[in-house]
Protein backbone atom coordinates (compact mmCIF):
# COMPACT_ATOMS: atom_id res chain seq x y z
CA UNK A 1 0.00 0.00 0.00
CA UNK A 2 2.95 2.37 0.61
CA UNK A 3 4.38 1.80 -2.74
CA UNK A 4 1.49 2.53 -4.40
CA UNK A 5 1.42 5.64 -2.49
CA UNK A 6 4.55 6.59 -3.25
CA UNK A 7 4.32 6.07 -6.96
CA UNK A 8 0.88 7.66 -7.06
CA UNK A 9 2.70 10.63 -5.60
CA UNK A 10 5.90 10.34 -8.02
CA UNK A 11 3.41 10.45 -11.31
CA UNK A 12 1.25 13.37 -9.50
CA UNK A 13 4.50 15.48 -9.33
CA UNK A 14 5.96 14.29 -12.96
CA UNK A 15 2.48 15.16 -14.86
CA UNK A 16 1.35 17.89 -12.83
CA UNK A 17 4.70 19.51 -12.88
CA UNK A 18 5.24 19.01 -16.97
CA UNK A 19 1.55 20.96 -17.25
CA UNK A 20 3.44 24.11 -15.44
CA UNK A 21 6.71 23.56 -17.36
CA UNK A 22 4.19 23.71 -20.11
CA UNK A 23 2.28 26.96 -19.12
CA UNK A 24 5.85 28.77 -18.40
CA UNK A 25 7.33 27.94 -21.47
CA UNK A 26 4.00 28.96 -23.16
CA UNK A 27 3.68 32.18 -21.46
CA UNK A 28 7.72 32.95 -21.78
CA UNK A 29 7.03 32.60 -25.81
CA UNK A 30 5.15 35.26 -25.46
CA UNK A 31 6.33 39.35 -25.91
CA UNK A 32 5.80 41.59 -22.57
CA UNK A 33 3.64 44.37 -22.81
CA UNK A 34 6.36 46.87 -23.73
CA UNK A 35 8.50 44.74 -26.32
CA UNK A 36 4.76 44.02 -28.15
CA UNK A 37 4.01 47.71 -27.75
CA UNK A 38 7.40 48.78 -29.67
CA UNK A 39 5.60 46.78 -32.51
CA UNK A 40 2.48 48.15 -32.66
CA UNK A 41 2.17 50.52 -36.16
CA UNK A 42 1.02 53.92 -34.66
CA UNK A 43 -2.10 53.87 -37.04
CA UNK A 44 -3.50 51.42 -34.88
CA UNK A 45 -3.01 52.82 -31.49
CA UNK A 46 -1.23 55.97 -29.94
CA UNK A 47 -0.48 56.72 -26.74
CA UNK A 48 -1.03 60.62 -25.69
CA UNK A 49 1.79 62.78 -26.01
CA UNK A 50 2.42 64.21 -22.29
CA UNK A 51 0.20 62.05 -20.93
CA UNK A 52 -1.24 62.21 -17.45
CA UNK A 53 -0.59 58.33 -17.26
CA UNK A 54 -0.48 55.15 -19.69
CA UNK A 55 -0.86 51.65 -18.99
CA UNK A 56 0.99 48.55 -21.21
CA UNK A 57 -0.31 45.23 -19.65
CA UNK A 58 -1.11 41.54 -20.51
CA UNK A 59 -3.55 40.72 -18.42
CA UNK A 60 -6.91 38.40 -18.69
CA UNK A 61 -9.97 40.18 -20.95
CA UNK A 62 -12.45 39.80 -18.10
CA UNK A 63 -9.38 41.61 -15.76
CA UNK A 64 -9.46 44.83 -17.14
CA UNK A 65 -11.91 46.35 -14.82
CA UNK A 66 -9.92 45.70 -12.00
CA UNK A 67 -6.70 46.97 -13.97
CA UNK A 68 -7.86 50.16 -14.18
CA UNK A 69 -9.90 50.50 -10.87
CA UNK A 70 -6.54 49.87 -8.97
CA UNK A 71 -4.95 52.69 -11.93
CA UNK A 72 -7.73 55.04 -9.78
CA UNK A 73 -9.45 55.62 -13.66
CA UNK A 74 -12.63 53.10 -13.71
CA UNK A 75 -15.34 55.65 -13.01
CA UNK A 76 -13.72 58.07 -15.45
CA UNK A 77 -13.33 55.54 -18.73
CA UNK A 78 -16.25 54.43 -20.77
CA UNK A 79 -17.74 51.66 -19.67
CA UNK A 80 -16.93 50.14 -23.74
CA UNK A 81 -13.65 50.02 -22.57
CA UNK A 82 -13.89 47.18 -20.43
CA UNK A 83 -17.57 45.85 -20.69
CA UNK A 84 -17.47 42.39 -21.62
CA UNK A 85 -17.92 41.84 -25.51
CA UNK A 86 -19.40 38.42 -26.58
CA UNK A 87 -17.24 37.76 -29.29
CA UNK A 88 -13.72 38.10 -26.72
CA UNK A 89 -13.70 35.11 -24.37
CA UNK A 90 -13.25 36.45 -20.62
CA UNK A 91 -10.58 34.16 -20.01
CA UNK A 92 -8.36 35.10 -23.26
CA UNK A 93 -4.87 36.69 -22.48
CA UNK A 94 -4.85 39.92 -23.92
CA UNK A 95 -2.32 43.17 -24.30
CA UNK A 96 -4.20 45.90 -22.84
CA UNK A 97 -3.18 49.81 -23.40
CA UNK A 98 -4.53 52.71 -22.30
CA UNK A 99 -3.82 56.52 -22.38
CA UNK A 100 -5.27 58.88 -20.73
CA UNK A 101 -4.71 62.94 -20.06
CA UNK A 102 -6.56 65.11 -17.43
CA UNK A 103 -6.48 68.88 -18.38
CA UNK A 104 -8.64 70.89 -15.43
CA UNK A 105 -12.08 69.22 -16.38
CA UNK A 106 -11.08 67.60 -19.25
CA UNK A 107 -10.22 64.02 -19.73
CA UNK A 108 -9.15 62.23 -22.75
CA UNK A 109 -9.05 58.45 -22.94
CA UNK A 110 -7.42 55.99 -25.40
CA UNK A 111 -7.26 52.23 -25.36
CA UNK A 112 -6.36 49.14 -27.56
CA UNK A 113 -6.91 45.37 -27.08
CA UNK A 114 -4.92 42.97 -28.72
CA UNK A 115 -4.94 39.05 -28.86
CA UNK A 116 -2.01 37.79 -26.75
CA UNK A 117 -2.04 35.05 -29.25
CA UNK A 118 -2.43 35.89 -32.46
CA UNK A 119 -1.28 39.86 -31.73
CA UNK A 120 -4.21 41.03 -33.60
CA UNK A 121 -6.25 44.05 -32.48
CA UNK A 122 -9.49 42.83 -31.07
CA UNK A 123 -11.05 46.58 -30.23
CA UNK A 124 -9.86 49.79 -29.30
CA UNK A 125 -11.26 53.34 -29.23
CA UNK A 126 -10.97 56.50 -27.38
CA UNK A 127 -13.19 58.80 -25.43
CA UNK A 128 -13.36 62.68 -24.07
CA UNK A 129 -15.62 64.64 -21.74
CA UNK A 130 -15.69 67.20 -19.24
CA UNK A 131 -15.90 66.66 -15.82
CA UNK A 132 -17.94 68.13 -13.02
CA UNK A 133 -16.53 68.65 -9.42
CA UNK A 134 -14.74 65.78 -10.45
CA UNK A 135 -16.88 63.36 -11.68
CA UNK A 136 -18.08 62.28 -15.18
Amino acid sequence: MRKLLILLSVLSILLFGRWFITEDVLASNKDSAEEFFEKINSDTYQEFSQPTGNLRVIIRYKDIPDTLKNKGILKMVPKTSYSGDPKINPNAEIYYYASWKKQGDEFNFRYAVFDANSTKILVSGSSYHLEKNGTK
